[in-house]
């Protein structure tokens, strides 16, 4: 075997069997250095030495590493993808359409007013006043003109929306789409059913009102039925 002086670093071959398994005390000729050299530990003998002090590494070094799920984007649930986009659409037409869908159907306002999504009532500080209704016959024809003024309660200015006429009278068997009114007489214990016969629209020639500012109207000849009783004005 080959011992190497610690401090000079000078070689030596000496004989295996000369170093005891506790070691031998060895001295440099070249520095007089002194150490206690212990003999030269086999490949074979430091593979077992490390085995049986260390036997988890080896057992680690052999087992494999586990294989940790990789996420892919693709595999989201087609099904849930389709849910959210259909109910993102929802939820958006149901906000951005609100007025339409309100005007349409009057009996969801409250609805939205739940939901903090209300709009202001069209027409809101305006006032119709003197309105008087005129009937007129035509080649046996019955028509009728209504006539009035609207005046702006606020100190604020007001959009003009478009006048809604509805023809109120008796009916007996009101259809789906006819809204019932339903008010009752002097008479105690006596309700009379009414229902829109007809409605229709008149729209002005200006599209705000100033404060305080009035406006007379009449609106065109329009048809009637011999059944209606009144005519009720809104916006």
């Amino acid at each position: 075997m080959i011992i190497t002086c610690q401090n000079c670093h000078k070689r030596y071959q000496v004989e295996d069997k000369s170093i005891k398994a506790d070691g031998r005390k060895v001295r440099c000729v070249a520095c007089q250095h002194e150490w206690t050299q212990k003999p030269e530990t086999k490949p074979e003998q430091k593979q077992k030495i490390n085995q049986t002090k260390r036997p988890e590494i080896r057992h680690l070094a052999n087992k494999k590493p586990p294989v940790l799920p990789t996420y892919n984007p693709t595999h989201f649930p087609v099904g849930w993808t389709c849910f959210i986009a259909c109910l993102a659409i929802t939820i958006g037409l149901f906000w951005g359409a609100r007025e339409t869908i309100i005007k349409s159907w009057p009996e969801t306002r409250p609805l939205y007013k739940t939901l903090g999504m209300t709009l202001p009532t069209p027409g809101q500080g305006l006032v119709i006043e003197n309105s008087t209704v005129m009937h007129i016959q035509d080649k046996d024809k019955p028509y009728l003109v209504v006539r009035g003024e609207i005046r702006n309660s606020t100190e604020q200015v007001i959009a003009l929306p478009a006048l809604q006429l509805n023809l109120i009278g008796a009916c007996k068997k009101p259809s789906l789409w006819q809204k019932t009114v339903v008010f009752f007489d002097s008479k105690p214990q006596q309700e009379n059913r009414r229902c829109t016969l007809r409605k229709w629209a008149h729209s002005f020639s200006q599209n705000r009102m100033l404060p305080g500012e009035r406006l007379q109207f009449e609106t065109e000849p329009h048809t009637t039925v011999a059944q209606a009783s009144n005519v009720v004005l809104r916006f």
